[in-house]
């Protein structure tokens, strides 16, 4: 059975705003769910936003924080990720998406050159809040789940998957470590939330497009 890759933990206590170096795969709080930012984005509006897991916000208009606690930005759209009865995430939940007006984005770095697509054998790194740099290669490769034998922990979810260029492919939802002692990590694929976020109806979604550094 493979469980949602985001920790659970005590809120700190609220501190004065400041300026944050913000990067992919940085630490962030939502209530009590500690995950990682996944990618930078920006929309019609030209807002400043940010992207991570679906199970890493309760609804919209929740704060999200740093792991030292400062503010950095509202959750101001979201879709719940789709669980079993008992809370976990399976290869067959459709995953979601918490999409984050950032406060301030003056030090975003957006990392990423562009998006794209993996197939399976390829190489792929994660960036996460728990396992730090971890790479491994793609399982399996389909339009709405991405797998593959990477160590994906609790703390992980919504960090970016990512090859080469470094290029974005995915975003960290759910892990597992089989019986046969190997490690089995999921992703969703980056052109399935930017289809779903564009999709959604809201103003935040309008014209929804990653932020690059190109």
């Amino acid at each position: 059975m493979l469980v949602g890759a985001a920790a659970v933990m005590g809120v700190p206590a609220a501190v004065a705003r400041a300026t944050v170096n913000m990067a992919p795969g940085m630490a962030i709080v939502i209530a009590d769910h500690e995950c990682s930012l996944g990618f930078f984005a920006s929309n019609a509006s030209n807002d400043n936003l940010a992207v991570t897991a679906g199970h890493c916000a309760d609804r919209p208009d929740q704060i999200v924080r740093t792991e030292d606690g400062i503010r950095i930005g509202t959750v101001v759209l979201w879709k719940p990720d789709q669980t079993l009865p008992n809370g976990k995430i399976d290869d067959l939940s459709e995953r979601g998406f918490t999409v984050i007006d950032l406060d301030d984005a003056r030090s975003v770095n957006p990392f990423f050159a562009t998006v794209g697509t993996v197939s399976e054998g390829d190489a792929v790194t994660l960036a996460g809040t728990t396992s730090g740099i971890a790479r491994g290669r793609v399982t399996s490769a389909g339009a709405s789940l991405l797998a593959a034998d990477i160590k994906q922990q609790p703390g992980d979810s919504g960090g970016p998957w990512y090859t080469s260029g470094p290029t974005l492919v995915g975003i960290a939802s759910s892990g597992d470590k089989l019986a046969s002692g190997r490690y089995d990590a999921q992703a969703q694929p980056i052109r399935d939330i930017v289809h779903h976020i564009r999709n959604s109806g809201s103003k935040w979604g309008r014209g929804f497009k990653v932020w690059s550094v190109r």
